[in-house]
Order: C-alpha cells, then structure tokens, then sequence
C-alpha cells in the first residue's frame, strides 16, 4: 500500500510540475502554432491545439474548449447578403457579431433562430443560424414653403413601419403670425390625416390670413381702451377683466351675433355693461318696552347686515326673523324685519360645596355645576359676570347642621336652584321647610320636584326667612345652590 501511494504522489506532483511549466511556454517562435479564433468576447484561442506538444524541450498544455458555429443569414430577395459565420467560445452570445446589414426601404427588425430558445443576445449552447427579418417601412417627408421667407422651418423626416399599430405620420406644428398652415402632398390621396401606405413628401403651404380690430370699451366706468388685432377664425385673447363693486360686467357687441367668445370675422367693438347686484332693505326693531329707533339697512344679495349693538342692562338680546331661515347674521336672499328680543337674566349667588364631603368650597378652589344644556365652572369667592354684564358673586354662608342638612337664610325673596350632587341622585326632589323661631325649629317641610333629572336641579321660589334643605330626613347631597333674585 505504501508503494502504490508514493507512485501516486509522484504522478501528482509531475503533473504540478508540468502545469507550472506551461504557464510558462516560450512563445518566441510561432511558425508552427495553429491560426486562432476570436472568440467575441474573450481571448483567441487555438481551435486545433487540444493536446501535449513537445517544443524546444518544453511541454506545453492546451485546455480542451468547446465551441459553437454562429450563422448570420439574410432573408431570400434579390440583392440578399452573403452568410456571415463566426466560431464563439460555448456559453457566448452572438450580440457583438450581429452583422451591420442594411436594405432601401427596409428595416432590420430581428433575427430568427434555427434553435428553440436561442436568441442573439442568450448564451449560446450549440450551432445555431439566425436569419434577418426584415421590415418594410415608409418614409414621411414634411418639407416647408419653397417661397422665400415662409422657408424657416428644417425638414422633418419619419419612418413608418407596414406592421406598426398606428400608421399616421406625426405632423410638425409649425406656426407663423398672420398665415394659416396647409399640406401639399406628392402622392395623390394622401392627406396629412392618411394612413401612410406609400413614400411621401408633404410641403407647407402658408396662406395669409386677415387681421381684424377688436375694441372693449368701457363708457360707464372710465376703463382706457383695448384694442387687439385679431385674426380671422381667431378669438380675442385680451377681453379685459374689469370690475366694480357689487356690479357684474357684460358686453354689448357692434355686430349682431358676435360675441367675446366668438371666432372673429369682421372689426368689431364691445361695450362693457354693468349691472348692479340684486339688494334687499333689512329693518331692525326694537320690542319689548325697547327704545331704540329703527336701524334700516340695505343689502346687496349674500352680503351680511351690520348687527346693532343695542343694549340693556339685565337683559340679553336675541332677534326673531320675518323670514324664515334667516337670522341677524345670515347671507341675506330676501327683505327681512328682525325684531329684537330682551330676555331678563336675574342676579345670581353661587354657593359652592365640596361634594365629597359637603362642605364649602374653600377659596379658590374650582367646583362645577349643570344647570340645563349650559355648564358653568366657578371659583368659590371670586366675582363673574353675565353674558348681559350682571355680576355673579360666588359667596358662602349656608350652614350645615349636625344631621347634614343645610341651613339656608334668606334677607329676600329669592328663586333658589339647589344642583344636587353628582355622587348621589334624587329624582324625588328635595324636602325645604321653613323656621318658625328663628332656625331652632322647622314648619312642615314642602317637597320640590326635580326640574331636569339630567342634571338634578331643583328650584323653588322662597320669600325671606331660615329653611333646612333635607332628603326625606337624611343627608342631603347638594353641589350648589343659586340665589336668583
């Protein structure tokens, strides 16, 4: 075993041995070397070299290579190009090969192959021929006018393909001031519009157009004058945007039937018209023992009245519309009377408790209460005021007896709105009784409905005196009470 595995290892390392050395190989004499092959892309290589040679006392080694023939044929007409064959290194493609064939009239548009799956850009596995296809095209020729000075435009030349989708040529949009542009074609029946099925030349033919006046004027409202030229079949691209506030601007033309929008074929002038927006008289009346005199106003169509600032002490102002849907400040559509509506907002004394432990709401503490859809948030001692600038003070003074209950003194006739907590809820009322002995003993007490079991208030109209606010003779959950005189 021995023996065979030290003959191996001489085997290999000769072969390292003459690998190295060809790496090497003397190249000073080529008379004998075989004529090479451009491969495309790599380098050339001796198509016939496969095998050891001995020269000058060194061996040489060849890598074996396999290569494919390419045949580049042209299509069967007269005049048709020779074949052209090219031997590329297996695993090439033929792309840089693609001979540079052209053909009057033709274009060369791809190869097809004799092969499935090959194509000229693929890698190449075997022997394949690929054979032009060639298409026929047509050529659009649009040349400008042969008359000095209409001749500034370069000739435009297009090729359109019999098997092409669309086969209309795309016309140059050539323009010149004060000439209009038409088509002479060398083929009789093609247009411009045609499909294309033959060579042609279109050549521009400019036609002179006539040029017209158009005037704006304004005799109303001292606007200068515009004056444009205009050609015929052309509409006036200066029409003025002249305006005046709360009019709308119309023209009254000189030719019956033209208008500003209109293609124009003669001297024409507008006159600006000027008509004034529609407006309506709004009346505002004071009512209610009020002494404002009539505010009368008029108001042009989706403009808004200017609101009095009518004002009364202890009263907030509202208005009730003549017309319905619109208020005081609405876009006005129609003559309108709004009349005014004095709403009386009663002096208020806001007596806050801690509703956790009823108890009074120490200074400046926040605490709030609901009374209807409005909310209020108060300060207990602070001052606040209306909507109509009545004062709002935030007090205390009630009085909590040892039972819970809330002792209340009046020096007037007072509506009193009790705002019952949020932690307890009684939607049987509550139970107010009066003094009889100055506040040591209580009458029968009267029960007060709640007025709004969304928020649990309840009011009652007290004269002056002492009450006890109870529960039925329990304790008595009350947020706030609201003195309004």
């Amino acid at each position: 075993m021995k023996k065979v595995f030290k003959k191996m290892s001489g085997v290999i390392a000769s072969g390292l041995m003459l690998f190295a050395v060809a790496c090497s190989v003397d190249s000073s004499d080529d008379s004998s070397t075989a004529p090479s092959v451009n491969t495309g892309s790599g380098p050339s290589v001796n198509p016939e070299d496969n095998s050891e040679t001995e020269k000058n006392g060194t061996v040489s080694i060849a890598a074996s290579v396999s290569k494919v023939t390419v045949t580049f044929r042209d299509a069967d007409y007269d005049g048709k190009k020779d074949d052209v064959v090219v031997t590329l290194v297996q695993g090439q493609n033929s792309n840089a090969e693609i001979p540079d064939w052209s053909r009057a009239g033709y274009e060369l548009t791809g190869w097809t192959s004799s092969v499935e799956g090959l194509t000229v850009k693929t890698a190449l596995s075997k022997d394949v021929t690929f054979t032009a296809e060639w298409t026929k095209y047509y050529t659009v020729t649009f040349k400008d006018s042969e008359v000095a000075g209409l001749d500034t435009n370069e000739d435009v030349t297009q090729k359109i393909l019999e098997t092409a989708a669309t086969k209309t040529a795309n016309v140059p949009s050539w323009e010149k001031e004060g000439y209009s542009l038409s088509w002479e074609s060398s083929v009789d029946g093609l247009t411009v519009e045609s499909e294309i099925t033959e060579n042609v030349t279109f050549t521009a033919k400019w036609t002179a157009r006539t040029a017209y006046t158009v005037t704006f004027k304004d005799n109303e409202n001292g606007n200068a004058d515009v004056t444009e030229k205009v050609y015929e079949g052309d509409k006036p691209a200066n029409v003025p945007s002249w305006t005046k506030e709360h009019y709308t601007l119309s023209w009254e033309s000189s030719v019956d039937g033209v208008t500003v929008d209109s293609e124009i074929t003669q001297t024409v002038t507008f006159t600006a018209k000027w008509t004034e927006y529609e407006k309506f008289t709004v009346t505002f009346k004071d009512a209610d023992g009020g002494t404002n005199a009539d505010d009368v106003q008029t108001v042009y169509i989706n403009e808004k009245a200017v609101v009095p600032s009518w004002a009364k002490e202890g009263y907030k102002l509202t208005w009730i519309s003549s017309v319905a849907g619109l208020t005081a400040t609405s876009a006005i559509t129609a003559t309108v009377t709004f009349t005014a509506v004095w709403k009386e907002i009663p002096n208020e004394t806001v007596i806050l408790f801690q509703n956790s432990d009823k108890k009074f709401a120490s200074a400046g503490s926040v605490a709030g209460y609901v009374v209807g859809t409005g909310e209020k948030s108060y300060k207990a001692e602070q001052t606040y005021k209306t909507e109509a600038e009545t004062e709002i003070s935030v007090v205390k003074g009630v009085k909590l007896n040892s039972s819970g209950n809330i002792v209340l003194t009046l020096d007037a006739a007072y509506t009193v709105v009790l705002v019952q907590g949020t932690d307890k809820t009684y939607s049987k009322g509550l139970n107010i009784a009066a003094s009889t002995d100055g506040g040591t003993s209580y009458g029968d007490a009267k029960n007060y409905a709640v007025v709004s079991t969304g928020s649990n208030v309840v009011s009652a109209k007290l004269d002056a005196g002492t009450y006890k606010i109870t529960n039925g003779g329990s304790e008595t959950s009350v947020f706030a009470i609201i003195l309004q005189k």
